[in-house]
């Protein structure tokens, strides 16, 4: 018996010592944790204000980036998501290192993208970083299962069409113990780190522009022999990533239509043989491109899609029209085709994470003997940034008298 007393007195007096404690003598608390969270891809030297495609500062190169504070921290054992979390509150208060905290209490946050959480229960494995629209999933602490957000994610059909600042984004990672402690009040908490990358699961391709650009030009040359286009009317878009049809990426009239007219502005006695399906031969843009939003910012006709997605062709649905002759309705239809793309992507596959933006600039040759054409692609291949912000924190409370 008292054997066992000298070594129960021994064990009380290991745990309550520390190096940099051993005076105080405090509580080392294994049922809880301080969670330390560092978003490896933040970045405070961007110029942005929302999520987005922005300008890095002094650099001038393009990010995809999104908002420290639309992004929320799932805390869970792996299975069930036991706590949620705003990732940045702006105007939260920083605790007192003396007093005593509750669970979940929020540290010095946003310090080089890294976040801080004290009295985490010890169950607490996994750390999860996501952005989510509000209609996405109710999250209901201690029975949602992280899976059914994570697959949030990747579901295309979900991200297909949304925009670039609403697409969902995720990141995971299972917490390591640092084998550093921490002190506050009277406990002492060992600190646990995971490091976490936010960025899409999903791919984004874009086709910012469509230009025909010799539209009009055989029409100039006085020559009754010559024959092309003058005006191109853009009835829809669609590519596929096989020869499926059910691995169809449609855009429509109804989002993706408009008018491309040509150089030549014919005088009265040359439009005499117009088609009456023509403007006239009014001189304007042998270009269209999707506009912009009422922030004007340049919108895109876009798709966020599953990562490995292969690239098989795009259709572009064209009628023509022109002034000098009138086109048979049977024959009015030119599809201009896509075969191929070529730049910064391998085998036609798309990667997640990244942007790839289409530009499409084509001649008449291309859809009057149409073989298909070979577009170069201008890619964006950059990580997904965070834009981290620094909290502004109240003045901690009083502490209580001893």
């Amino acid at each position: 018996m008292k054997k066992l007393f000298v070594c129960a007195m021994a064990l009380a007096a290991f745990v309550s010592c520390s190096k940099d404690d051993v005076a105080q003598g405090p509580a080392l608390d294994s049922a809880n944790k301080t969670v330390q969270i560092t978003i490896a891809n933040a970045t405070a030297d961007t110029r942005a204000g929302e999520s987005g495609v922005t300008k890095t500062a002094g650099e001038g190169t393009t990010v995809m980036s999104a908002q420290a504070s639309e992004l929320k921290v799932l805390f869970s054992d792996g299975t069930k998501v036991l706590h949620v979390a705003d990732l940045a509150a702006a105007e939260d208060e920083v605790h007192d290192d003396n007093v005593e905290v509750g669970q979940y209490t929020e540290g010095n946050t946003g310090v080089d993208g890294t976040y801080i959480w004290h009295n985490v229960p010890w169950n607490v494995t996994q750390i999860s970083v996501v952005r989510l629209q509000d209609t996405d999933i109710t999250i209901t602490e201690g029975t949602t299962l992280l899976a059914d957000v994570a697959k949030l994610a990747t579901d295309e059909t979900l991200n297909l069409a949304r925009p670039l600042e609403t697409i969902v984004l995720y990141g995971t990672n299972t917490l390591t113990d640092t084998g550093v402690t921490h002190r506050i009040g009277d406990i002492v908490y060992h600190i646990w780190n995971a490091d976490v990358t936010v960025k899409p699961q999903l791919a984004r391709f874009e086709v910012t522009s469509l230009t025909c650009t010799d539209l009009g030009e055989a029409n100039k040359v006085a020559n009754d022999a010559t024959y092309g286009f003058d005006e191109l009317v853009v009835k829809g878009l669609k590519w596929r990533s096989t020869a499926s049809a059910e691995s169809t990426y449609p855009y429509t009239a109804t989002n993706f239509a408009g008018k491309l007219y040509g150089s030549w502005v014919p005088t009265a006695t040359d439009f005499k043989w117009a088609d009456p399906n023509t403007d006239g031969g009014k001189a304007r843009s042998n270009s269209m491109d999707a506009g912009k939003d009422s922030n004007n910012k340049q919108l895109s006709w876009s798709w966020n899609i599953a990562a490995e997605t292969t690239f098989d062709e795009m259709i572009i649905d064209l009628d023509a029209y022109a002034y000098g002759y009138v086109i048979p309705a049977e024959r009015r239809a030119v599809p201009l085709q896509i075969i191929d793309l070529e730049g910064a992507i391998t085998n036609n596959k798309f990667e997640a994470g990244n942007i790839y933006t289409l530009d499409i600039p084509f001649k008449e040759e291309n859809i009057i003997d149409p073989e298909g054409l070979c577009v170069t692609v201008k890619v964006t291949i950059v990580d997904w940034k965070i834009n981290v912000v620094t909290p502004v924190f109240g003045k901690p409370a009083a502490t209580p008298a001893e």
